[in-house]
C-alpha cells in the first residue's frame, strides 16, 4: 500500500473518532444512527494497519451504555487491513469471545481473499477455544481463492501450510494415533470438503476404512469427497459403495457422492451393484433414487434424468420400498429461485 501523508493520515483518524464519539453520543434518531454506523464502517475500510493502531488508542473505548462503536463495526469493514488488524486483536486477547465469534463468521465473505489473508487467519489456529471455528472460516475463504487462481491452489504456500494442518490432524485422528475430540475433528472434515483438494484423498481413505472409528466421522468422510474433482474421486467412492460387508451408511453416502459425477462408467456401476445388491436398504435406496430421477419434473435434474439409461433399475426392490431406505425428491418454489432437496 502506498505511503500516507501524515496530514492526511492524522485527518483519516479525526474523522473515525468523530464518527465513533457521536454514535456514542445517541444525537441521532435511529434511522440517522444506522446511517452513522454504517459511515463508520465505510471510513475504516480506507484506513492503513497503522491508521487502524491510532483509531484504535483513541476510541476504543465503550460507550456509556456499554456500545463498543469501534469494535462493533470492525467485522463489517471487510478489508484485509481491518481483518489483520482484528486478528491481531485476537492475538493480543484484547477482545471477547463473543466479537471473535461474530468477527470469525464474517470474514469468510471477505470479497477478494489472498494468500497474505489465509495466513493472518491461519494464525488463530494457536487458540483452542476458537480452532474449529477458525478451520472453517479459512477453509471458506481458500475455495473462495483457488475459484479465483490461475496457478494450481496447491502450489500457494499459505495454502500448503493449512494442508500440512489439516492432514497432520486427519492422518492423527484417522490413523489410529491420539485422536482429536470427534466435533474438532469434523470441523476439520467439513473444512476438508469445504476446500475440495484432490491431496486429502489418502487421509480421507483412511477415515473411511477404519471401522473402529465412529460411523458419523467415516459418514464425514465420504461426505468430504463433494468438491475433488471427479476423475480424482471416482474409484474411493465406488468401492466404498460396492463393498456388500460396508456399513449400510456408509454405502449410501458413497453412492450419493459417486452420483455427483454421473457419467457412463457410473452409471455401469451403479447397474451392476444393484443387479446384484444383497442389501434391501442400500438396495431400496439406489432404487428410489434413481427412479424419482427418472420420473422428476425438476429442470434442474433434466440433464441427469435424460443422461440415465433406461435398463439402469432392475424390479428387484420395486415393491415395498417403505420398508427400507428410500430417497425422497422434490423441488420448492421459494418465489426467489428453485431449490432442488
Amino acid at each position: 500500500m502506498e505511503a500516507v501523508n501524515p496530514i492526511q493520515r492524522a485527518r483519516s483518524v479525526q474523522e473515525v473518532s468523530s464518527t465513533v464519539r457521536r454514535l456514542c453520543a445517541h444525537s441521532a434518531d435511529q434511522q440517522q444512527q444506522s446511517d452513522l454506523f454504517l459511515s463508520l464502517a465505510l471510513q475504516l475500510r480506507t484506513l492503513t494497519l497503522q491508521q487502524l493502531n491510532d483509531v484504535w488508542q483513541e476510541v476504543s473505548f465503550k460507550c456509556l451504555d456499554d456500545w463498543q462503536p469501534l469494535l462493533e463495526a470492525l467485522p463489517a469493514c471487510g478489508s484485509e487491513e481491518c481483518i489483520q488488524f482484528t486478528t491481531n486483536l485476537i492475538l493480543n486477547k484484547e477482545i471477547g469471545q463473543d466479537h471473535i465469534i461474530s468477527f470469525l463468521s464474517t470474514v469468510t465473505f471477505a470479497s477478494h481473499p489472498t494468500p497474505s489473508l489465509i495466513s493472518h487467519i491461519s494464525s488463530l489456529l494457536t487458540f483452542p477455544p476458537i480452532r474449529p471455528k477458525t478451520i472453517l472460516a479459512i477453509s471458506s475463504l481458500v475455495h473462495r481463492l483457488c475459484r479465483k487462481e490461475r496457478t494450481p491452489c496447491s502450489q500457494i504456500p499459505e495454502v500448503q501450510q493449512l494442508l500440512r494442518v489439516l492432514k497432520e490432524d486427519l492422518g492423527q485422528s484417522c490413523g489410529w494415533q491420539e485422536p482429536l475430540p470427534i466435533t474438532e475433528l469434523l470441523h476439520v472434515l467439513k473444512a476438508v470438503e469445504n476446500i475440495g483438494l484432490p491431496e486429502f484423498i489418502p487421509q480421507l481413505k483412511i477415515c473411511i476404512h477404519n471401522h473402529s472409528a465412529p460411523v458419523q466421522l467415516r459418514l464425514a468422510a465420504v461426505q468430504a469427497f463433494r468438491h475433488i474433482p471427479c476423475h480424482r474421486k471416482k474409484g474411493v467412492l465406488a468401492w466404498a459403495y460396492q463393498q456388500p460387508q460396508e456399513d449400510v451408511e456408509i454405502r449410501i453416502a458413497a453412492y450419493q457422492q459417486l452420483m455427483y459425477c454421473p457419467d457412463q462408467e457410473v452409471f455401469r456401476i451403479v447397474k451392476d451393484t444393484l443387479r446384484n445388491e444383497t442389501s434391501t436398504q442400500v438396495g431400496s435406496f439406489v432404487w428410489s433414487h434413481l427412479f424419482n430421477i427418472q420420473k422428476t419434473e425438476d429442470p434442474l435434474k433434466r440433464d441427469l434424468m435424460e443422461s440415465l439409461p433406461h435398463d439402469i433399475i432392475s424390479k428387484d426392490f420395486e415393491a415395498e420400498p417403505w420398508k427400507y431406505s428410500s430417497h425422497m425428491d422434490f423441488t420448492m418454489d421459494t418465489g426467489i429461485l428453485w431449490s432442488s432437496l
